[in-house]
C-alpha cells in the first residue's frame, strides 16, 4: 500500500512539474527524495518478511 501511494506523489510531482506549479529543480530535489524513501521502504519490508 504504501508502495502505491509512493508512486502516487511521484505522478502528482510530475503533473505539477508539467503545469508549472513547481520549478524544475525542486521537482528533481522531491524526486529524489522518493526515491530515497522507496529503498528505505524496500529494506524495511525486507527487514520484517
Amino acid at each position: 500500500m504504501a508502495g502505491g501511494s509512493l508512486a502516487e506523489l511521484q505522478s502528482q510531482l510530475h503533473l505539477a512539474r508539467d503545469l508549472v506549479y513547481l520549478p524544475k529543480e525542486k521537482t528533481v530535489e522531491l524526486l529524489e527524495r522518493t526515491e530515497r524513501v522507496y529503498k528505505l521502504l524496500n529494506g524495511l519490508i525486507g527487514f520484517i518478511s
